[in-house]
């Protein structure tokens, strides 16, 4: 039993995408930037960014991967074709974000 945001944690932007719609929830009237990146050379560019003062984001999500977690090492299938996946598992959940599973 997981949320759709909690399916698609795997793919670049998912842990981010997965935060905002619950602060949506939440509070409709907060807005919060948010930078993204993937591959160790964009998490690097993002944290200098942001060391710097220069990112134009409160909420800073890296992964590794190319593409994310469906990109990392041992992958079989295109990056594409498993990030796909994935958020077609995701899209079939009955909860929109954590706040709607049972006993939350």
């Amino acid at each position: 039993m997981a949320s759709k945001g909690g399916r698609g944690y795997a793919v670049a932007g998912g842990v981010a995408d997965a935060v905002i719609e619950c602060i949506k929830k939440r509070a409709p009237d907060r807005d919060v930037p948010v930078m993204k990146a993937d591959t160790l050379f964009e998490c690097k560019k993002m944290l200098a960014l942001a060391k710097a003062g220069r990112a134009n984001g409160h909420l800073l999500e890296g992964m590794a991967c190319p593409g994310g977690c469906v990109g990392g090492p041992g992958t079989l299938s295109l990056i594409p074709r498993a990030a796909a996946a994935v958020k077609a598992f995701a899209a079939e959940s009955p909860y929109a974000t954590a706040d709607d599973l049972p006993g939350a």
